[in-house]
């Protein structure tokens, strides 16, 4: 019996894709807080800069390294900023997301640390993008850092509890040292993984917390 060679596809032809099984909204949740202007470690570098650089560079930000995934056609990208109040802006195709969506206004910002109330407003950008119609099944990540402590009685870990009884995993990053306590707030906040562990790291630069967030989404999927 003669083998039959079947040749690769040349160049230019059709490659058919993978079926997507489902659709992922990831939120970004960044502090933005009035110490968020502040330098820290050893490089100095005001925080809120360290942490857009991070998420926007066209080359080895986060954003970037989703965009390069094999499944970054099944993301979908929000990003909620906040401080004493929160502002969203609206989930958009991740493959339509450019650097400058990833600016971080500190002008518009400044207050203090209302954690419960920007996850209050992930919630309320989850839930209409899950209402959406759509032939796939909808699933949501929230990817919250601060770098303080809750200051305004907001339920971070109560809203928290919530969103995880909606099956949205919540990761949860300190950037700098917010004492125990915070830590402890943090850390009941976070969604667990398979082994028992929570979705929450503590970070010295902004570096750090694109890898953690990275792997996080990574793990989860």
């Amino acid at each position: 019996m003669t083998a039959t060679n079947i040749a690769p596809p040349e160049m230019g032809e059709l490659v058919l894709k993978r079926p997507l099984k489902n659709r992922e909204l990831i939120v970004l949740v960044v502090d933005l807080s009035g110490s968020m202007t502040e330098r820290y470690g050893k490089s100095q570098t005001v925080k809120y800069v360290d942490v857009e650089s991070h998420l926007s560079d066209p080359a080895e930000g986060l954003v970037a390294r989703f965009q390069a995934s094999a499944l970054h056609e099944m993301w979908h990208l929000a990003v909620v900023t906040y401080d004493t109040r929160a502002r969203s802006r609206q989930p958009k195709p991740l493959d339509d997301v450019l650097p400058a969506d990833l600016h971080l206004d500190i002008s518009v910002h400044g207050g203090k640390t209302a954690i419960g109330g920007a996850l209050r407003e992930a919630e309320r950008v989850i839930d209409a993008w899950l209402g959406e119609s759509d032939v796939l099944p909808r699933k949501a990540t929230v990817l919250l850092f601060t770098d303080g402590l809750e200051n305004e009685n907001s339920d971070p870990i109560g809203v928290a509890a919530a969103l995880k009884a909606k099956n949205i995993l919540m990761v949860t990053a300190v950037y700098g040292d917010v004492g125990d306590d915070g830590e402890k707030t943090l850390t009941a906040m976070a969604s667990l993984d398979p082994g028992g562990n929570p979705y929450f790291a503590r970070v010295e630069k902004g570096a750090e917390l694109r890898d953690f967030f990275e792997h996080s989404v990574t793990r989860s999927i």
